[in-house]
């Protein structure tokens, strides 16, 4: 499950991050449908998140300026989200392969297609718990339709959304 709110313009850092934590409660129906009130979450080492004490439910949250998200599944989950802006050539040939490079060049809009794959990557290390030390090259995309596929992660799914002004991108692994 995800849900994802959009902030008023000009709101911080920490209100964008306190919205993420209240979709995640809103998430979490507790017992006779009651909403539990979050706990501190607790990080593993690499820093991501989950709950204590609720081993089968695995969580993921994002923020950026603007728009707030959380996932919630009973398996592996990344979720991420940027603003559209213009991209980054250096961060594009960091994070790229050759074959990505291509297709964020010949697109009809190369930030949208940047960010996609940007945020594809960053759901991928976050369902991974590997944090950005993963190399980045090593997931490559193929987008179509809002679906993704990652030829080096095939136990993962991956979607990608295109919501007016930013992207957002689901990674979930599979059963």
């Amino acid at each position: 499950m995800i849900r994802w709110a959009r902030l008023a313009e000009g709101t911080g850092h920490d209100a964008a991050r306190a919205l993420s934590h209240r979709l995640l409660e809103s998430a979490l129906p507790g017992e006779n449908g009651a909403f539990p009130e979050l706990k501190p979450l607790s990080h593993t080492p690499e820093g991501r998140p989950f709950l204590p004490g609720r081993p089968g439910v695995h969580i993921s949250l994002t923020h950026c300026e603007g728009l707030a998200a959380c996932a919630v599944a009973v398996t592996p989950v990344g979720i991420d989200a940027e603003r559209l802006r213009t991209h980054s050539p250096y961060a594009a040939r960091h994070a790229m392969g050759n074959a990505e490079l291509d297709a964020i060049r010949n697109a009809r809009d190369p930030d949208i297609e940047f960010f996609r794959r940007w945020t594809l990557k960053e759901s991928c290390l976050k369902a991974m718990g590997t944090g950005l030390g993963y190399p980045l090259k090593e997931l490559g995309f193929f987008i179509s339709g809002g679906k993704a596929v990652c030829i080096s992660r095939p136990e993962y799914g991956f979607w990608v959304y295109d919501l007016d002004g930013f992207v957002l991108a689901l990674c979930v692994k599979r059963h």
